[in-house]
């Protein structure tokens, strides 16, 4: 056994994508334990904290925010990615998926983390699994920074996607707004309760998260 942050150190994950990911996991933890209805929670963090594992293989992840790898220098991360590029390939879906192979994730999980993290926009709504559409809203709530409003999200996106058309994100958003609909309907908060503040204790709480 072994705690989320172990994991995080011993696949020399950059500290700002540990932040993003344990941000992601605290929204969908708030969301969780405000549903009229129980839905299975600790799988729900299992893939909202490993969702971004192989990040680093994302042709933009080390030319944005340059601020994020300065500690360490853009030449130690080119080396991570280097070495992630050797291991698992190019593609930072196909490495995040055979990285919790190598954790462990019971199959049932693994099921509903590859619609998690391999389902189009396009096609999202489709999903009929209410614990999948929360850690993917979960997720477009979270920008870098920190927690933002859907439609502050998508632009701060945007910037970092050029070809990413107007045409494109106005469908995202109805898409993600669509799902926001859904989940909220069957919840005791808003959308506009999950906030920077209200997820702080949330992640301070899941630092110590075992993944057995």
């Amino acid at each position: 056994m072994k705690n989320i942050i172990e994991i995080y150190d011993k696949y020399k994950i950059r500290p700002n994508l540990q932040e993003h990911m344990l941000r992601v996991a605290a929204v969908a933890s708030l969301i969780c334990d405000n549903l009229k209805s129980p839905i299975p929670k600790k799988q729900i963090l299992l893939m909202c904290l490993l969702h971004d594992m192989g990040n680093i293989l994302k042709y933009q992840a080390l030319d944005y925010y340059p601020e994020f790898v300065k500690l360490d220098g853009v030449e130690h991360w080119e080396g991570v990615r280097e070495e992630f590029r050797e291991k698992y390939g190019d593609n930072e879906d196909g490495a995040t998926l055979q990285i919790v192979n190598e954790i462990g994730m019971d199959l049932e999980t693994l099921k509903e983390f590859k619609l998690f993290i391999l389902s189009e926009y396009e096609d999202f709504r489709k999903v009929d699994n209410l614990a999948v559409k929360v850690c993917k809203y979960s997720d477009m709530r979270v920008s870098p920074f920190g927690v933002l409003p859907l439609l502050e999200r998508l632009k701060e996106w945007q910037k970092r996607n050029p070809k990413m058309t107007e045409e494109y994100m106005e469908k995202v958003y109805e898409i993600i707004s669509e799902v926001e609909e859904q989940i909220f309907k069957k919840c005791k908060i808003k959308p506009e309760d999950i906030t920077d503040e209200a997820i702080a204790p949330i992640i301070l709480e899941l630092k110590n998260f075992v993944i057995e």
